[in-house]
């Protein structure tokens, strides 16, 4: 866990795309874990994973369109500060607010 925690806290990007699962509370946790350093961290999702309905300020990606998921990972890796913040901020006050739990019944 403490390796995990470490790695996002170094990291700008949590790139997530499966082709299909349900519920991974890993870019949530991602989320929560990046609410407080200067630079916001950005979550690339899959289309197909659950956690886009929990995520509104996560890049979205196609893992079968590598051109579209191409196109995402250079937008978070180039996104100016004041997009990131935005996009965090779309998500932070759930993610810290509700219990994890809560995660999984929205």
């Amino acid at each position: 866990m403490d390796r995990r925690l470490s790695l996002w806290l170094a990291s700008d990007v949590l790139f997530s795309t499966p082709i299909r699962e349900g519920l991974n509370l890993l870019p949530l946790e991602y989320v929560f874990v990046k609410k407080a350093p200067a630079t916001p961290g950005v979550v690339i999702a899959s289309e197909f994973a659950a956690v886009n309905s929990i995520l509104n300020g996560a890049l979205r990606a196609n893992p079968y369109d590598l051109q579209s998921t191409a196109t995402s990972i250079d937008k978070a890796l180039t996104m100016d500060m004041s997009e990131r913040k935005g996009r965090r901020s779309r998500d932070i006050e759930f993610v810290s607010s509700s219990p994890s739990d809560k995660w999984t019944q929205n």
